[in-house]
């Protein structure tokens, strides 16, 4: 008697699952299993219940594509993105969004692509001092609004909000692995570089 009532809990649960009746307790019949990207690094880490994701390109790659795993029996399309590829250029970001769609209803998830600038609009004076490109006519077409935010293994160096970096004389920064960045808007959106760079040595000193 013990293992029937057993059985029939657990066929009232299944049923209950599968006509959508108590999300709170059962798997929602709508979530992707499953969500990757081709380049880059899916920020956070996937997760069923969550929907917004932050994907930063690589240095030197444009177009990434979005790879979703639908649960059995859903569908999947893609919204802003052609079939699921995205392709950006230089300073850039866009939302790329993918459908689970099941019986029950659909489920947005929501992908941001970034690509930031590349390290070569970024250049080193002298040893301790690094500098932004921020001259329209040779960095790409690009001007920059105030203020710069310069940033250490990254987190942000108090008071460095100037086009330049300027670490202070006597220091060695090259022998170290620590990287630098520096946060940089244009139109309204702030960007970094696509990569950190590390301080090299120029001079004796």
């Amino acid at each position: 008697m013990k293992t029937n009532k057993l059985l029939l809990s657990a066929l009232i649960a299944l049923l209950t699952c599968n006509t959508a009746v108590a999300q709170t307790t059962c798997p929602n019949p709508v979530n992707l299993v499953g969500l990757t990207v081709s380049k880059g690094i899916l920020t956070p880490a996937f997760h069923p219940d969550v929907t917004n994701y932050t994907v930063m390109l690589p240095c030197d790659v444009y177009s990434l594509s979005i790879v979703p795993t639908p649960a059995a029996g859903n569908s999947i399309s893609h919204i802003n993105s052609t079939g699921g590829t995205v392709t950006l250029t230089t300073a850039t970001k866009q939302t790329a969004t993918v459908r689970s769609t099941a019986a029950s209803g659909y489920k947005d998830y929501s992908i941001t692509i970034i690509c930031g600038f590349p390290t070569s609009i970024v250049y080193q004076t002298v040893n301790v001092m690094m500098s932004v490109n921020d001259n329209p006519n040779v960095n790409g077409g690009f001007t920059f609004e105030k203020p710069y935010q310069w940033t250490k293994n990254g987190h942000p160096i108090s008071g460095a909000t100037l086009w330049y970096l300027y670490l202070g004389d006597g220091l060695k920064p090259y022998l170290t692995d620590d990287m630098y960045n520096v946060e940089m808007t244009t139109n309204g959106q702030t960007y970094t570089l696509c990569s950190g760079v590390k301080f090299i040595k120029l001079v004796d000193n």
